[in-house]
């Protein structure tokens, strides 16, 4: 399979995963505080934290397998 094909297929996985939604729903609301601003904008800022991380250790744990 090529790369770009393995890629969108973790996307799928991960976006229709239950868990990931629940995630965001329960546990990120906590650390948003209308006081600092656009909450959609902090919620977007924590998702997208979240997902970089995600992706780092994806990204460690392929480096290490090649």
């Amino acid at each position: 399979m090529s790369s770009g094909s393995i890629l969108r297929q973790g996307f799928v996985v991960g976006i229709t995963n239950p868990k990931i939604l629940v995630f965001f729903v329960a546990v990120l609301p906590q650390f948003v505080d209308p006081a600092n601003g656009n909450v959609a904008l902090q919620m977007m800022l924590f998702g997208l934290i979240f997902v970089v991380s995600g992706l780092g250790g994806v990204l460690l744990v392929t480096g290490e397998q090649h």
